[in-house]
């Protein structure tokens, strides 16, 4: 009978990799432990209960209830827990999927949703460590582990979007991926003599700095793929401007050299003009949608030297336009976040009424005051600043 009971224990030992996790050490030893204090008389229809006894008995005399305790208590890169989530990993990945809506949406190319990242796992971990149900066997521990595991996966959009705030690599390179497509749309609409690997690399780069900044301060919030693909191709359009400024000279032999019309770059106008910088080049100022992007590049860094010429003291109106303008709400849902949403239904309404005239009185007021700011800097334009 020793032979069956070593038989038994050691697939339970492999099933479960019982000595990599710690739970055991010497098998041999246990047997005739586990042999005396369990009895079969064999036959089939016996063997299913002897099995059962022999590894409640097995888990008893190992003291696995008592490790599985350490183990909550211990820190997290442990076999115990690598062993576990390389199991799940296995057990709930990709394969055979297909790809969700929302990650049709944003035109991924693979399943993602799927994906049990070390930052998801640590929270099945931590749900653990508070669990107050006896794990009395491995195959519990598992089970549990599985069960949490299916309440999480897939993910949705709002947990993708979570994950690449908190910085998890995974999600983070597809949504890089995602970027990129962005940045590509919009090389793609340009005709310059810049090298297109080049400036979408850059592209890439700066929108996603800026996105997980203000992911990050803002604590922004997608309600739906398309919004966040609005967003992000707003900011690929201001990177984009920013990166044609920054680089003139790397314009060659493009028909758009002849539209960069820009101020004298004489060393001594600039030292005249404390202000000069390259966001307040290039711009037609004649052209409603160039002055709008210069607006906004200025509005996104309270550094710029024209921030506070612009803005004076309409800070609260600046809020509800990047909110309107860059974080793509509505005026009810800006309502909600400027003044608490236990604001009364009819106070709301008027809020959001007079929200709606302020937006578009405060752009032409921007407008105005860019275009006077600006006029002043270079005397010979021709329409162009």
């Amino acid at each position: 009978m020793q032979n069956l009971v070593l038989e038994i224990i050691t697939k339970e030992e492999e099933r479960f990799s019982l000595r990599h996790i710690g739970a055991v050490s010497d098998m041999a030893s246990l047997v005739p432990i586990i042999s005396g204090k369990i009895s079969f008389d064999g036959g089939d229809a016996g063997f299913d209960d002897f099995r059962r006894s022999v590894l409640e008995c097995f888990y008893r005399e190992i003291g696995f209830e008592d490790f599985v305790s350490r183990q909550k208590k211990t820190h997290f890169d442990t076999p115990f827990f690598n062993t576990l989530h390389y199991y799940l990993k296995r057990k709930f990945n990709s394969k055979g999927k297909t790809l969700a809506d929302w990650e049709k949406e944003l035109g991924l190319a693979h399943v993602i949703a799927w994906q049990l990242t070390l930052s998801l796992f640590r929270r099945l971990r931590v749900s653990f460590s508070e669990e107050k149900e006896d794990f009395h066997t491995a195959a519990v521990v598992w089970a549990y582990f599985e069960k949490e595991c299916s309440n999480i996966l897939p993910i949705d959009f709002q947990e993708f979007i979570g994950q690449v705030g908190v910085g998890e690599e995974y999600f983070c390179n597809a949504f890089a991926e995602i970027v990129k497509k962005c940045a590509e749309n919009v090389t793609k609409r340009k005709n310059f003599a810049f090298d297109e690997s080049l400036l979408s690399s850059a592209l890439v780069e700066a929108t996603y700095t800026f996105f997980v900044k203000k992911l990050e301060e803002e604590k922004l919030k997608f309600e739906a793929p398309a919004q966040l693909k609005a967003y992000l191709a707003r900011i690929c359009e201001i990177s984009f401007l920013e990166y044609c400024r920054d680089n003139k000279k790397e314009f060659k032999n493009s028909e758009y050299i002849d539209e960069i019309a820009v101020c004298d770059d004489k060393a001594d106008e600039k030292d005249e003009n404390p202000d000069f910088d390259a966001a307040d080049v290039d711009v037609d100022i004649t052209n409603d949608y160039e002055v709008a992007r210069a607006i906004t590049v200025i509005l996104l860094n309270k550094e710029h030297p024209l921030y506070q010429k612009i803005v004076r003291k309409d800070e609260e109106k600046v809020r509800l336009l990047m909110e309107k303008s860059i974080n793509n709400l509505s005026y009810a849902e800006i309502a909600d976040k400027l003044y608490g949403n236990g604001i009364p239904a009819g106070e709301k309404e008027k809020k959001v009424i007079s929200m709606r005239k302020e937006y578009e009185r405060f752009r032409a007021v921007l407008k105005t005051r860019y275009i006077e700011i600006t006029s002043k800097k270079c005397a010979n334009t021709k329409g162009r600043i």
